[in-house]
């Protein structure tokens, strides 16, 4: 008698890991990638709305050096994509990504 071979399906964490695996391959080497063919768009977008570096850091709690940075494409280009990229897999937008967390509470 001839035995079938059993085909296993993958489990969820299989499933997940695969996913992890293929964003992480897609992302190798990005970095130099994304320094040539990415460039940031915070400058143009602080101008359209008519604010300057310094209003920028304030209300995100930076240093404008941070911001400078981001208009630059010297930092914050490849997080910028990463976040995106992450939107584009769970099919969300970037507030999607996080919740404030409630301290303290009655």
């Amino acid at each position: 008698m001839t035995q079938t071979p059993q085909i296993s399906t993958p489990s969820e964490q299989d499933r997940i890991d695969l996913l992890i695996n293929q964003v992480g391959r897609q992302t190798e080497g990005v970095t130099a990638y994304m320094r040539e063919n990415y460039v940031s768009r915070v400058g143009k977008l602080r101008q359209e709305k008519g604010l300057t570096q310094r209003q920028i850091a304030e209300a995100l709690g930076v240093d404008v050096s941070t911001v400078r940075n981001w208009e630059k494409s010297r930092d914050g280009v490849k997080m910028f994509v990463r976040v995106a990229k992450l939107c584009d897999l769970f099919d969300c937008q970037p507030t999607d990504l996080y919740e404030e967390e409630v301290v303290g509470g009655d």
